[in-house]
């Protein structure tokens, strides 16, 4: 058998149990000593205090969508975009931050990812509710960072006057479905590939 699982039949022992991991379901004050929330809050902290501090010195009509070569051509005004972006930043905060301080009470039907009763089942339930808190909590993180950098793009093309979106808008957002395609795939390959072989 390989180390680190446990058969797929039978209680646990001491030969077969995940080595140091812990077998409670975790608490939301597990979930917020994890570094992963702490760089999840700090994120968006930051990103909330840029769009409170900067889009003050903007017009009042600003430039806020942008076509495919990045030329404006949608406007709105300035204090209606600073709180559907102030409550979009919210929302995820709620979404992703909430999901994950949650995780461990989150009944087993409500789950949908390949081999779901295999993984939440005995000694394997703790472990993987604590990793789907992390995945969750380094997406939001992913998110609200291109976030910030579309946010910043924004307010250089409005301060600029140019209404023009920066190159750094597209590499951002290559970056982040990258990200994106990397960790929805690790996320399956980990449920699908992870069971151990027969009990020998």
């Amino acid at each position: 058998m390989n180390r680190g699982t446990e058969p797929l039949h039978g209680p646990p022992t001491s030969a077969t149990r995940y080595v140091g991991d812990r077998t409670d379901e975790p608490s939301a004050a597990d979930v917020m000593r994890m570094p992963e929330f702490t760089l999840f809050a700090g994120v968006l902290f930051l990103v909330l205090a840029y769009l409170v501090y900067f889009t003050p010195e903007l017009p009042q009509q600003i430039a806020t969508h942008f076509d495919s070569a990045g030329h404006a051509n949608g406007w709105s005004n300035r204090d209606t975009f600073v709180w559907l972006y102030g409550g979009m930043l919210v929302f995820m905060a709620m979404m992703f931050g909430g999901m994950a301080t949650t995780v461990g009470k989150v009944p087993t039907s409500l789950w949908s990812f390949p081999n779901r009763d295999w993984w939440l089942t005995g000694a394997r339930a703790s472990a993987t509710r604590r990793y789907l808190a992390r995945w969750l909590l380094r997406f939001g993180s992913a998110m609200s960072l291109f976030m910030g950098v579309t946010l910043y793009q924004i307010v250089q093309a409005n301060q600029a006057h140019t209404a023009r979106l920066g190159d750094g808008f597209w590499f951002a957002f290559t970056l982040f479905m990258a990200y994106t395609l990397f960790e929805s795939g690790r996320l399956i390959w980990r449920f699908c590939n992870g069971l151990p072989g027969p009990t020998p």
